[in-house]
């Protein structure tokens, strides 16, 4: 009789070991200099973000991708302009921008970004994650930044409001996390643009990334545009895989052949560009926050010169960001 009690007694503990609720710290969630991962954009038909609360089942194995991105984060003194950032102590490189961050011991933002010779300055950093961050806990932020593209000014301004709504067990594509937290963000945007006439556009959006305690990145993110409906961005469902470290060389800034016309646009634009052999290339259009609306992927574009057509008439007024990423750059 003792022995079975005692195994019952086992197992019980061991049960809630497993299922104990996760507490992210800076040092378990926290990006470091020299990694790198790839976010593999899936198709979002039929996809939902699942149930809320504590040991939740979330299987998204049936994800179909249909793009590819990288993310790498570097140091500041490895990057073009670390000197317009002196605090930056990591940064977060997509390939063509690069978003300078401090990673302290009780949270992870953003304080800045170069893209396009531009250097912007964020008023008020942005805060990611904030620390200690276990289920229910929530925190709040307000960022805000100015920039000029093209002749246009836009005064931005972020309002985000995170919960951790859920944790429990979590599979995807490439593979399953028993202790996963889920934080829930919803995010108001106001973009003052300076075109002579002032024009405010307000958005609001919605956000779920997963994580796990070890892996420095989102495991999973999903984002929908709430400002009239609940309706998933094209583009913005991502798995996170860990891709071979960094070589030990420097950011460059190299031109990228990318022609678009007509600019500004208002039905539809033209993307042209020139590939060095045939290799898969990925399009998209993000707004001002790095939010994808957009994307077009392809494992068989051609050497020479490339051509693709997006309709833009569906858009909010604004400024967006193309981004051309192929297997070499």
């Amino acid at each position: 009789m003792k022995k079975i009690i005692l195994s019952v007694v086992l197992f019980v503990a061991s049960f809630s070991v497993m299922y104990a609720q996760p507490t992210l710290t800076a040092a378990s969630i926290n990006p470091i200099a020299g990694e790198r991962f790839f976010g593999h954009i899936c198709d979002t038909a039929g996809i939902s973000h699942g149930p809320s609360g504590a040991s939740a089942t979330w299987n998204f194995a049936s994800l179909v991708q249909s793009g590819l991105d990288t993310v790498s984060f570097y140091s500041c003194a490895s990057t073009p302009r670390c000197d317009s950032f002196p605090t930056s102590n990591i940064v977060y490189y997509n390939n063509t921008n690069c978003m300078y961050a401090i990673a302290a011991t009780d949270s992870f933002y953003f304080i800045g970004e170069y893209a396009g010779g531009t250097v912007t300055h964020f008023t008020n950093p942005m805060v990611v994650m904030a620390y200690p961050l276990t289920y229910l806990s929530t925190f709040k932020d307000v960022a805000s930044f100015v920039t000029t593209y093209m002749g246009f000014t836009a005064y931005v301004t972020v309002s985000d409001s995170s919960i951790a709504d859920a944790y429990g067990t979590l599979t995807l594509p490439s593979g399953t996390y028993t202790n996963a937290l889920r934080v829930h963000s919803i995010s108001i945007t106001k973009d003052s643009f300076n075109v002579g006439i002032p024009v405010v556009n307000l958005s609001q959006s919605e956000t779920y990334d997963w994580y796990d305690s070890g892996f420095h990145n989102h495991l999973l993110t999903m984002t929908y545009d709430t400002t009239g409906s609940t309706t998933l961005y094209l583009g913005a469902v991502q798995y996170y895989t860990v891709g071979p470290p960094l070589t030990a060389k420097n950011i460059t800034t190299d031109p990228v052949s990318l022609g678009v016309y007509p600019n500004p646009a208002t039905n539809m634009i033209n993307v042209k560009f020139n590939l060095a052999d045939n290799q898969s290339a990925v399009l998209t259009i993000s707004d001002l926050l790095g939010r994808v609306v957009s994307t077009i992927g392809s494992d068989k574009m051609n050497a020479g010169i490339n051509e693709l057509v997006f309709p833009v008439s569906g858009y909010p007024a604004g400024v967006y960001i193309i981004k051309l990423q192929s297997a070499e750059n």
